[in-house]
């Protein structure tokens, strides 16, 4: 592939990242909140998203199917119509069971088609030698369109405009096919065999370990909002106002610490996860003006933790066909996602006690001594490799 055709596809990827991602920060956030507001207790927050959990599990391989045989774009498509449903769903909310499991589904839909196509246009277009150093810029992209479209998302539903809410993410996702299908990529449909137990069966047990603490990250992330609503500040922009603050320590961080990770042979990720883990014992146990201090340091600590992450899963796929590690860390994920919301929804504790158990998991991680890869032991082609 060649420089110009790689630079032309990274500009067109970013401009689909910061468009998609401006689109789906306007509501995604809000979800659990929306829900808890509008007659779900806590209890049935937990059931939706264990249900969606095991929705995106059960979808994956299919998912996988489609995008090979035809195009992740394809994907895309189908997560952008799945949104629009979405959002109108949440303008009925009434506190029932079959709507929370059909939220559930729709979203399940949605989350999965957005990511298994973006991740995999992803592997396709970031190359591993400043693979830090890229993940970090993507990282600035997405940040400054969820700190923008939160905090517009925020005063929109303080407003009680969701119909004006749902009329923007729909039109500005729509804008975002444009420079997704501008893209010039070879080998997105393809012959390639899906052998998914293989693919899991060679992927390092350190690095499905890598896997498991990243998703519970992703679930602390979903209680949180829930926690600052119900403990701390019961208004929209509240949470956003914790998201935003956030979200600009990590653009501060990302770049530095993107370039510093490509020079480094340093074991970062079990300092970030024992940091992620402190920030959030910490959030649990603030009130509103300590909680925003607390909540730009965690810009910071996860974006350490998710960089680190992200280079060691990066290079890793370099040794597999990328639909395969597509669906094996799809998989991988829903599953992890599944069991820890699954003991969330048993146990008998208050929205602090799951943070504490979550926060006690991903602490688990810290007792092992991570291989740091390096770039020229993942030299290996893939089905899919570099110069196509």
């Amino acid at each position: 592939m060649g420089k110009d055709l790689i630079s032309a596809n990274s500009k067109h990827f970013d401009a689909y990242i910061v468009s998609s991602t401006f689109a789906r920060a306007l509501v995604d956030v809000f979800i659990p909140v929306i829900m808890y507001k509008n007659g779900y207790s806590l209890h049935y927050c937990i059931l939706y998203y264990m249900v969606m959990n095991l929705i995106s599990f059960m979808i994956s391989y299919p998912l996988a199917i489609l995008s090979k045989n035809y195009s992740n774009r394809i994907l895309a498509i189908i997560s952008i119509v799945f949104f629009i449903v979405l959002q109108f769903l949440l303008l009925k909310l009434d506190g029932s069971l079959p709507l929370l499991y059909l939220i559930s589904f729709v979203y399940a839909v949605y989350k999965r088609c957005y990511w298994m196509s973006r991740r995999f246009y992803t592997l396709h277009i970031v190359h591993k030698k400043h693979v830090g150093t890229v993940y970090a810029i993507i990282s600035i992209l997405h940040q400054l369109s969820v700190m923008a479209a939160t905090y517009i998302g925020a005063i929109l539903l303080d407003g009680v405009n969701q119909i004006g809410l749902i009329g923007i993410s729909t039109f500005i996702l729509l804008i975002s096919l444009i420079p997704l299908f501008r893209l010039n990529l070879k080998h997105e449909k393809n012959s390639v065999k899906l052998d998914l137990r293989r693919t899991l069966s060679q992927i390092p047990a350190e690095d499905m370990l890598h896997f498991g603490i990243y998703e519970l990250w992703n679930v602390l992330k979903f209680i949180f909002p829930i926690y600052i609503a119900v403990y701390v500040k019961d208004t929209y922009q509240a949470v956003g106002i914790v998201a935003i603050i956030t979200d600009l320590a990590i653009i501060i961080f990302s770049y530095l610490f993107g370039k510093r990770l490509d020079a480094s042979n340093k074991d970062f990720l079990r300092l970030s996860i024992f940091l992620v883990v402190l920030t959030y014992l910490a959030k649990a146990n603030s009130g509103y003006l300590v909680l925003m201090i607390v909540s730009f340091i965690e810009g910071f600590t996860t974006k350490m933790f998710e960089i680190s992450l992200n280079r060691n899963s990066h290079l890793l796929s370099k040794k597999f066909e990328y639909n395969n590690y597509n669906l094996a860390y799809e998989m991988a994920e829903n599953f992890i996602r599944l069991i820890a919301s699954l003991l969330l929804f048993v146990l008998p504790l208050d929205l602090r006690g799951d943070i504490y158990l979550v926060c006690g998991l991903m602490f688990i991680g810290c007792l092992f001594k991570f291989k740091i890869p390096k770039i020229s032991e993942y030299d290996a082609e893939s089905a899919i490799s570099e110069e196509d």
